[in-house]
C-alpha cells in the first residue's frame, strides 16, 4: 500500500512538473541595428527578457565592437541587482572599456542581496531587465555591429524564485521519509 501511495505521489508530481511551460530567456541589444555618424554618441541597452518568475543574480559579459568606429566612454549598470552605494552589488568595470584598442568590453555585476530581496526588486520589470547601457563616442560614419562573445567565464546567473527551492526541498524530505519508512518495514 505504501509503495502504491508513493508511486502515485511521484507520478502526480512528475505530471505537474511536466505541465509547467518552458521559457526561452533571451539577451539582446536595444536598439539592435546601429547606423552611426561621426562625432555622435551611441547608447545601447543590454536587455534580458523572458525571465518569467526567474531572477538575475549576477552576469559577466563580453561585448565585441569595432574600435575604429566606436570608442567606449562609460557603462551604466541597471538598478535590478541592487544599489552599489549601499554595497548591495559589486560592478566591474566602473569606467570605460577594459581594452578599447581591441574592441572588447568586459563587464560584470554580482548582487549581494538575498533571493527574496532580488525578487522584490525585479518583480516590477515583468520579466524584462536592462542589465546595462553602453555609451560610445562615434569616430566615423558606418554601421556599428555589436556582438556578444560567449567564451569561458561569460555567464548570466538565473535563480529560481524561492518557492521553487521550497518545492525541491519538500521533495527531498519526502523521499528521505519514504526511504526511512521502507527500512523500518524491512
Amino acid at each position: 500500500m505504501k509503495k502504491l501511495i508513493f508511486t502515485s505521489f511521484l507520478a502526480l508530481l512528475c505530471g505537474w512538473l511536466a505541465s509547467v511551460p518552458a521559457r526561452a530567456v533571451s539577451i539582446d541589444f536595444d536598439p539592435s541595428s546601429h547606423t552611426v555618424q561621426a562625432d555622435d554618441t551611441l547608447s545601447v541597452d543590454i536587455v534580458i527578457s523572458g525571465l518569467g518568475k526567474l531572477i538575475v543574480s549576477a552576469f559577466d559579459l563580453d561585448v565585441l565592437y569595432d574600435p575604429q568606429l566606436l570608442l567606449n566612454q562609460s557603462i551604466d549598470f541597471g538598478p535590478w541587482l541592487g544599489d552599489p552605494t549601499l554595497f548591495e552589488v559589486l560592478e566591474y568595470p566602473t569606467g570605460p572599456a577594459t581594452d578599447p584598442w581591441v574592441g572588447v568590453l568586459d563587464f560584470s555585476a554580482v548582487s549581494l542581496l538575498p533571493d527574496a530581496g532580488l525578487k522584490a526588486l525585479q518583480q516590477s520589470a515583468n520579466g524584462t531587465l536592462t542589465l546595462a547601457t553602453l555609451n560610445f563616442d562615434v569616430l566615423q560614419n558606418g554601421t556599428a555591429d555589436l556582438q556578444f562573445s560567449w567564451g569561458p567565464g561569460n555567464m548570466i546567473v538565473l535563480a529560481p524564485e524561492p518557492g521553487t527551492v521550497l518545492l525541491l526541498a519538500g521533495g527531498l524530505l519526502a523521499g528521505a521519509f519514504c526511504q526511512r519508512l521502507g527500512r523500518k518495514a524491512s
